[in-house]
């Protein structure tokens, strides 16, 4: 572990923020690895001699082992980045070289699917102590204002890195093996970056300065002239902060001493305004108060539905090329929904940075929920054409650039930054076991159409009941969605959601 110097100068302490984006940047593009299994699904499937079925619990488990990061949110909350970064170097490149393993093993695994799917269930739990140490502490480490934007970039590059290791495992990779050798990839990729989180990434936390917020309370006849949302606020002098730092945990923290001065006058006239104190926290809660929380059952439901729908095209697209003749175009298909999503993530951060008081964070979650619908009906209704069978992957894409971009900045801003592990673990979790389900009832369906004595479906018949069903998990999503909103719209903290 390196030993930093406490900063002295806000430049200093800027450029280390920074280098801890980068640094979450580089360890999210490899846990974007994820998402790449759609690449090396056929190969799998031949080498190893897997039904769909087998092929889906494979899938599955790889994405149930990322929702496993209750566990791994919760150790980030109270051992901070750096034990909680040794943890997935232990964890992941320990998968993976198991994984790696397989092939030489083939006919034994072949038997034991079950054995080969528990490998990347563990490679799914390394993969998220990874991605929540570069997700929470630089969500942590910046403002909120600028909270969409540093998700967005940090999910350009989860969302986008398939399409490097896409390319990388059709143009790069020509041996027979090429299975294994993409989890020594993965193996010494997740090590290296690692690595790094542990050298370099610290939490830089300070106390909030808030602002008082004076409410002028009109009379009657001047009520009707005055917006509600007209606030006057009153701004504090602060000393430059000290710096703190807990070895144990890579956490520094600052001291603000506050010079807080109130005139007379003001003390004067207390009676006749309201004085609010804005934490731009969010609440927080105890996990009992969280489970019992409306907010939170339709803000989480709501993205455990979409993230499915989403992980469940971009796993099955090459599979359902296929059954439609036009697997000849995988290696572009599979790039679609990872290119969208890196530039789109970034674009969609900004705006909902700069817009966030005339367009709520959440009216932009239903619309990418209204994306799936579309995506899913496009695919289920016109999938035997190539170009639109493109547009439902893109719409895809799109929902997706969304739902995991702003979904950690809303979840932060409704339930408290301090426990935005537990709480965004949770949803990931719900999501991976929803996606589990979904994958499964869609592998079941396929194999049921499949012709005894061979792997493939050909035709719509072994798409459309996997397919149906995500259309259906996606209109209940943006029902949730919708019901939110409606909930909240009279609140004054729904502006900034």
């Amino acid at each position: 572990m390196a030993n930093f110097e406490q900063p002295t100068s806000p430049r200093c302490l800027s450029f280390l923020k920074s280098l801890g984006l980068v640094v979450g940047c580089l360890a999210k593009f490899v846990t974007g690895s994820l998402f790449v299994f759609n690449v090396y699904a056929e190969d799998l499937k031949t080498t190893f001699n897997f039904t769909q079925k087998e092929v889906e619990l494979q899938s599955s488990l790889l994405n149930l082992g990322l929702g496993a990061g209750f566990l791994p949110g919760l150790l980030y909350d109270k051992l901070g980045p750096t034990w909680t970064s040794g943890a997935g170097l232990v964890v992941s490149v320990s998968a993976y070289l198991l994984l790696w393993s397989t092939t030489k093993y083939a006919e034994f695994y072949g038997r034991n699917s079950w054995l080969m799917a528990l490998y990347f269930f563990v490679c799914g739990i390394g993969s998220v102590f990874t991605y929540m140490v570069a997700l929470n502490t630089n969500i942590i480490n910046f403002h909120s204002k600028h909270r969409g934007l540093i998700v967005g970039v940090l999910n350009s590059f989860f969302a986008g890195s398939p399409s490097i290791f896409s390319v990388i495992y059709y143009k790069g990779l020509t041996g027979q093996n090429r299975f294994g050798d993409f989890m020594l990839l993965f193996a010494v990729s997740f090590a290296f970056v690692d690595i790094l989180c542990i050298i370099f990434l610290r939490i830089f936390t300070s106390q909030e300065i808030t602002h008082n917020v004076l409410t002028i309370a009109p009379t009657k006849d001047e009520s009707k002239y005055l917006k509600s949302s007209e606030k006057y606020e009153v701004s504090y002098n602060s000393a430059i902060p000290a710096l703190k730092t807990n070895g144990s945990t890579g956490t520094e923290e600052h001291d603000f001493s506050q010079n807080v001065k109130q005139d007379e006058s003001e003390n004067a006239s207390e009676s006749e305004v309201d004085l609010f104190v804005n934490y731009h926290n969010g609440e927080q809660l105890s996990i009992k108060q969280l489970l019992c929380n409306e907010n939170f059952h339709l803000f989480t439901w709501m993205f455990v539905l979409a993230a499915s729908v989403g992980l469940t095209l971009v796993n099955n697209i090459t599979i359902i090329a296929k059954s439609l003749h036009l697997n000849q175009y995988n290696g572009s298909l599979v790039l679609i929904v990872p290119i969208t999503t890196a530039v789109m993530s970034i674009l969609i951060g900004v705006i909902s940075d700069l817009l966030k008081e005339k367009i709520p964070r959440m009216s932009i979650l239903v619309f990418a929920c209204a994306c799936f619908v579309v995506s899913q009906a496009v695919i289920l209704i016109f999938g035997k054409l190539y170009v639109l069978l493109i547009l439902g992957t893109f719409l895809c894409g799109l929902g997706i650039s969304a739902m995991w971009t702003l979904c950690p900045a809303v979840m932060s801003e409704l339930f408290s930054l301090e426990n935005i592990g537990r709480n965004w673990g949770i949803a990931i979790l719900l999501a991976a076991v929803v996606g589990l389900i979904i994958q499964l009832i869609f592998g079941t369906i396929y194999d049921a159409y499949v012709v005894e004595g061979t792997l493939d479906c050909y035709g719509m018949k072994c798409i459309n009941g996997g397919i149906g069903l995500s259309l259906t998990a996606a209109v209940i999503s943006v029902s949730l969605g919708a019901a939110f909103i409606i909930k909240n719209r009279r609140h004054s903290n729904y502006v900034q959601m």
